[in-house]
């Protein structure tokens, strides 16, 4: 099934109108979904509309879900004092509820890489490294690799994460696990490397790029993730020209 297929299914099934936690659990999902894809106007709107019935039904389980996915989408739209508000609000609601908050420090992690605080990122990182990563979402463990990459620069972290989330199927993950792995062996001066990581990632971002509605790729290739791994490809140039060849830049279809 492709991504425009799964996303036409889930909407579909939500104009039926199934039951109370049935469509806040599809709502959830599209959401996901659309943050997956720089679709930030749809998952929002779906996020608000997950957020008001919630509320309406007492869902308080789904409510706090919404709620940390929109403390992900501000982090990822550049709002990071609203994200840090929202995140924080979450964190101690799932305190006190006896909830982990494990998922909730991992984008307060990602939040401080983002924001440049170095030294927050590794507190937080010290904080998740001591117990064990929650099985479900199984897309959980790629991400603090990533993240853990990112801070300690082991480009060894890189290559499980990509090999995790191959075996996950997750393609985002393995494209933001190769587009670092093509930084990394650019910034230690290995051009063959970094161009065979380019390549990886503009033959994955093609085709998920296949797959997408098209009401979502103005997004998708405006998203800043899409926007630094296309700056990854293109600064693999040198090397692609050594070996008489380049990775293909993805372009937008109409």
């Amino acid at each position: 099934m492709t991504l425009q297929e799964e996303i036409a299914r889930r909407e579909e099934a939500l104009k039926k109108g199934p039951e109370a936690r049935a469509s806040l659990r599809l709502g959830l999902e599209l959401a996901d979904r659309y943050l997956d894809l720089g679709a930030f106007s749809e998952a929002e709107r779906h996020l608000d509309r997950v957020i008001e019935e919630a509320h309406r039904t007492r869902a308080a389980g789904e409510a706090r879900e919404a709620f940390f996915r929109m403390g992900r989408l501000l982090t990822l739209t550049g709002r990071f004092d609203q994200a840090a508000k929202m995140l924080a609000a979450v964190r101690s609601q799932a305190g006190a509820d006896g909830a982990d908050p494990w998922r909730v420090r991992l984008e307060l992690l990602e939040l401080a890489l983002r924001r440049g605080d170095d030294l927050a990122a590794r507190e937080l990182l010290h904080e998740l490294s001591q117990g064990d990563v929650p099985a479900d979402p199984p897309e959980l463990v790629v991400r603090l690799q990533l993240l853990r990459a990112a801070i300690t620069r082991k480009t060894e972290e890189l290559f499980r994460a990509r090999d995790t989330a191959r075996q996950q199927g997750n393609r985002f993950l393995e494209l933001d696990a190769e587009v670092a792995l093509a930084r990394a062996s650019a910034a230690r001066g290995e051009p063959a490397e970094a161009f065979a990581h380019a390549l990886a990632s503009s033959r994955l971002l093609e085709g998920i790029a296949a797959e997408i509605p098209a009401s979502c790729r103005e997004g998708f290739w405006k998203d800043a993730r899409r926007q630094l791994l296309l700056e990854g490809i293109r600064a693999s140039g040198p090397a692609a020209k050594s070996r008489g060849r380049e990775p293909a830049t993805p372009v937008e279809k109409e």
